[in-house]
């Protein structure tokens, strides 16, 4: 009884119900050729290998974020990785291209603000208000009446504008 429910698959033999029928993944791949998104799942294939392309040190700083014209769009923690990744941009996109994202024209990097994988954010820190409120030192309107008497002064007098009371 189970030979009659369990159909002859041996590779390269198709069972007798499927003879002559396409596969799921025939019908998958043609859909995919007709609608032109060849380049496209080649070119999200790349945002996905990223880590694995870039390796652990530069993708602990970095995130692949999106393709627009042909060109993967990095983000990453500060310029000074920017600027470092930029040296190795044609190497980045040689090893892109080698595992399938051949349509990539250009990496450019830009700088976001997220957390290298791993890192958590500071503690927020609470504002630290003075204790108590100290009275202005017993010297400050001496200071105050010399600071008036030299704006007085002749010499000073272009420095401080003249208020004039009354109409003009």
């Amino acid at each position: 009884m189970a030979a009659i429910l369990t159909p002859d698959i041996r590779p390269g033999v198709s069972p007798p119900l499927l003879a002559g029928r396409t596969s799921l993944r025939t019908h998958l791949s043609n859909l995919v050729r007709s609608r032109g998104w060849t380049a496209r799942i080649e070119q999200q294939r790349a945002v996905a290998l990223w880590p694995q392309i870039a390796g652990p040190a530069i993708s602990r700083r970095t995130s692949a974020r999106s393709i627009q014209s042909e060109v993967l769009w990095v983000e990453v923690t500060d310029a000074v990785w920017a600027t470092q990744l930029t040296f190795l941009k044609t190497d980045l996109l040689k090893k892109l291209r080698a595992a399938g994202a051949t349509s990539l024209r250009d990496l450019r990097f830009r700088v976001a603000t997220f957390l290298p994988q791993g890192e958590r954010p500071p503690a927020p820190v609470a504002p630290q208000l003075p204790l108590r409120v100290e009275a202005p030192p017993a010297s400050l309107p001496v200071a105050l009446q010399r600071m008036r008497a030299a704006a007085e002064r002749r010499s000073c007098r272009f420095a401080v504008p003249q208020r004039q009371v009354g109409p003009k």
